[in-house]
């Protein structure tokens, strides 16, 4: 009933069950994490992978850029240099448009 109230409020939640459709149909790969810490490792990687997708990023080129930018990091900023919204988009490219 709120969205009657405020005319910016959306009608409808699509936009959140389109975003959650990629953890709907990867559920059974969590059922076979084999353990809690596996489990938490695939979330991770899923969101990594959610979230270059978010902002236009290479999935993949993403993952790779980071995987070889985190032993170098010797800070909180080092790290945070590598969120998607701030890492270089030469080195990672942009996704295609689907």
């Amino acid at each position: 009933m709120c969205f009657l109230n405020d005319g910016r409020l959306e009608i409808g939640n699509i936009l959140t069950e389109q975003e959650i459709k990629p953890f709907l149909m990867a559920r059974k790969n969590f059922l076979f994490a084999s353990s809690v810490n596996g489990a938490r490792a695939l979330c991770l990687r899923f969101s990594l992978i959610r979230t270059a997708k978010i902002h236009g990023l290479d999935p993949y080129r993403y993952y790779v850029e980071i995987l070889e930018q985190i032993p170098h990091c010797q800070s909180v900023g080092d790290y945070g240099a590598l969120l998607p919204w701030y890492i270089q988009l030469e080195k990672v490219g942009m996704a295609a448009a689907a």
